[in-house]
């Protein structure tokens, strides 16, 4: 059903040369230019629905080719009310234009534009979903790297992934194989490189309880010390990456 963009464009074509046709095989130039307008109405409204289908294929792809996600069920009603649509041969078309039923035509065009415009917003919907996870996600890594040092890989890759979840997968002049290449490194970098709370709380088996205080750390403010009992100051001397980082005063 991706390609329904592109039968779209062929229906256009053959809307044209109809034109052309019937541009030839008349003498009644009045109802000629009748014609013609209606024709070009017609087009325009298909016109229409094939840009907002080409908009949401995009999109749709970023989210099953590139992120590997499920596509919300809005997407395929709306491909097949815009292939039905656009599912007549040139005879169709003209006859439309000969029995005055362009109107009701080009409402139905409407119509599927509104509904390939609210599968796309449905379909961008969890692709914030995914930036917000990203954002979130790489936050909590620049908190920890403030608390444990940093270091110029894993600043890049979280620059790079920060960089595409809010700009790059949302640009459609970026090829949807370009797009998941480079995610698919990122996502190997990640792996390489990930540090976050709960990464860092698993490795180190910290409780709540310190990883709490931790936090405050990172984002630059002070640890009370009526929160610093003898188990949460043991687990965090235990922790190599903190020794030399945290400086508790009376």
């Amino acid at each position: 059903m991706a390609d329904s963009a592109t039968t779209l464009e062929t229906k256009i074509q053959s809307i044209r040369g109809k034109a052309g046709a019937y541009e030839t095989a008349t003498n009644y130039e009045a109802t000629r230019e009748q014609y013609l307008g209606n024709l070009s109405s017609v087009e325009s409204s298909l016109g229409q629905l094939a840009r907002r289908m080409e908009a949401m294929e995009f999109v749709a792809s970023v989210l099953t080719d590139v992120l590997g996600k499920s596509l919300p069920m809005e997407v395929e009603d709306a491909r097949r009310s815009a292939v039905s649509i656009a599912d007549r041969d040139k005879e169709d078309f003209w006859r439309l234009v000969d029995e005055g039923r362009t109107d009701q035509y080009e409402q139905k065009v409407q119509q599927a534009v509104s509904e390939v415009n609210s599968a796309k917003d449905a379909i961008e919907d969890e692709l914030r979903e995914v930036e917000s996870k990203w954002t979130s996600t790489i936050a909590s890594a620049r908190e920890v790297q403030n608390l444990v040092g940093k270091s110029k890989e894993r600043t890049r890759v979280l620059n790079e992934i920060h960089n595409f979840v809010t700009r790059r997968m949302w640009d459609s002049s970026n090829g949807i194989p370009t797009l998941s290449h480079e995610w698919n490194d990122l996502q190997d970098d990640w792996q390489r490189v990930k540090i976050d709370w709960d990464e860092f709380q698993a490795r180190h088996e910290l409780s709540d309880e310190t990883i709490g205080i931790l936090q405050d750390l990172a984002e630059g403010e002070d640890a009370a010390l009526t929160r610093l009992n003898d188990d949460i100051a043991e687990e965090i001397l235990s922790v190599e990456e903190l020794r030399n980082v945290l400086k508790l005063t009376i």
